[in-house]
């Protein structure tokens, strides 16, 4: 797990690209299993979970209510 110092503008801008690179990786995971790739499917439902890293953006931008 990574800490960003939110407090300072580099912090900010760290978390930013992160979390950009985050949602970029999920979209092409998302193409993939769209495309039928097993582990890319399993990556999502991964994402999905609780504890994932992000997973309410997981949740909005790639898993459709029936993965199951």
């Amino acid at each position: 797990m990574r800490i960003f110092d939110l407090n300072g503008v580099h912090g900010r801008k760290d978390l930013i690209e992160h979390r950009s690179r985050y949602v970029d990786m999920l979209l092409t995971i998302q193409k993939r299993a769209d495309q039928g790739d097993a582990r890319a499917k399993s990556l999502l439902r991964e994402a999905c979970l609780p504890s994932a890293e992000y997973n309410a953006f997981a949740r909005s931008l790639v898993c459709p209510p029936s993965v199951p």
